[in-house]
This record gives C-alpha cells, structure tokens and sequence, in this order.
C-alpha cells in the first residue's frame, strides 16, 4: 500500500517542511512513506486528500 494525495491538493505548500514530499506540478506527491511523513502531512492537508492506493 502506497500513500497518495489526490486532486484536491491545490498546492499549498504547507507540507513542503516534510523532505519527503515533492511538488509534481500543483500536486504534492509523498517520496517518504515513513508514519513520521505520513503523520505530518495528514495534519497539513485536508481530510480525505491523503489516502492509501
């Protein structure tokens, strides 16, 4: 399983602090799957951006 932020990222970018996230366009993409990475960015982004693929 693979954690993944879907289209409704706008780009922010308030979860660029994390080294494991990379911008791809508007859309962030999680590099790092570590619960340390995935922890920080489910409290930046939005309910239900984030989800496992």
């Amino acid at each position: 399983m693979t954690w993944t932020i879907d289209e409704g990222c706008y780009g922010c970018g308030r979860c660029t602090f994390c080294n494991g996230i990379e911008m791809v366009g508007s859309v962030a993409q999680i590099v790092d799957q570590s619960a340390n990475c995935i922890d920080n960015v489910a409290q930046m982004c939005p309910a239900g951006i984030i989800h496992q693929i």
